[in-house]
């Protein structure tokens, strides 16, 4: 996988306006769909669930799970389930994509969080918060929200911004005034030190 390429992906995952180069990186994945890596089918998954494509995105899925069949490691099984939950999500079946998300949990030992752009799970925990918000659970969401905060993990500066957008809706929700002012003075930090 070519980590600039995937970074393109991931950032389109983030909010980010998707760059044409993330587009011809997909579909060059796709071509060989059966011979990537857990890691390239996430950033495969990732990219076909921004456009809901349930065709691609359950052969995608199917190709994960092939790979836990044979020997595998623990990331053939994490991005398997990752694969499921984006299928489940494009299919609107919104049950169970909030209860496949919400079992998601990162599995690597801190190097690998910290180090490798999927083990964190940023782009599924974001979308777990999304959907806990359209779900009615403004608090839920919020505290999902807040987990990325932690600046030790980088992958998760690039999803802040969107968890603070999400976290100003979410404390609107709760009517709580002091949460929604500060996650807006961190969005406006954050815009205007992007600014600089």
């Amino acid at each position: 996988m070519n980590a600039a390429f995937g970074l393109y992906v991931v950032s389109a995952a983030a909010g980010l306006p998707p760059s044409p180069a993330a587009e011809r990186f997909a579909t060059q994945l796709f071509d060989k769909l059966d011979t990537r890596a857990a890691p390239s089918l996430w950033l495969l998954a990732l990219w076909n669930a921004r456009m809901s494509d349930t065709a691609r995105l359950q052969r995608i899925t199917a190709a994960a799970e092939a790979r836990v069949r044979k020997p595998g490691q623990r990331v053939d099984s994490l991005i398997a389930r990752v694969c499921a939950a984006y299928l489940s999500l494009a299919r609107h079946d919104t049950a169970s994509a909030l209860s496949q998300f919400a079992a998601l949990r990162p599995t690597g030992v801190r190097q690998q969080i910290e180090g490798q752009l999927w083990e964190a799970l940023a782009p599924e925990r974001m979308e777990y918060a999304r959907l806990l918000l359209s779900r009615g659970d403004p608090a839920g969401a919020h505290l999902v929200a807040s987990t990325f905060d932690s600046p030790q993990v980088l992958i998760h500066q690039l999803f802040l911004p969107a968890s603070l957008d999400l976290r100003v809706r979410a404390a609107r929700a709760l009517a709580d005034s002091t949460l929604e002012r500060r996650a807006r003075t961190r969005l406006a930090i954050l815009a205007d030190s992007g600014r600089r």
